[in-house]
């Protein structure tokens, strides 16, 4: 479950994940500027149930301000020519 408040439902409501021990959503919307907590069950086979709930989680939608990027060969000598570098430096305010 996905939600504004600690076991909220605002934003995906419970999915089953059936036995698989993730999962993920790639169809949701968020709002730049907010906080969404995660609540995850587990039921085992004796029907035993767990929950636990994330700390909320700050959505930031900013984009990094890159500063410089390096993208070509290393400057190390690699045997077989396939190394290469790449490197972002980003900005952080």
């Amino acid at each position: 479950m996905l939600g504004y408040t600690r076991g909220g439902t605002q934003i995906q409501r419970f999915t089953s994940a059936g036995i698989n021990n993730f999962g993920y959503n790639s169809n949701v919307t968020l709002i730049h500027n907010t906080f969404v907590h995660v609540t995850v069950t587990a039921t085992n086979t004796a029907e035993l149930v767990g929950i636990s709930y994330s700390d909320p989680i700050h959505v930031d939608l900013t984009p990094p301000d890159f500063v410089q990027v390096n993208d070509g060969r290393s400057s190390s000598k690699a045997s077989n020519n396939t190394q290469y570098l790449r490197q972002f430096i980003i900005k952080v305010t």
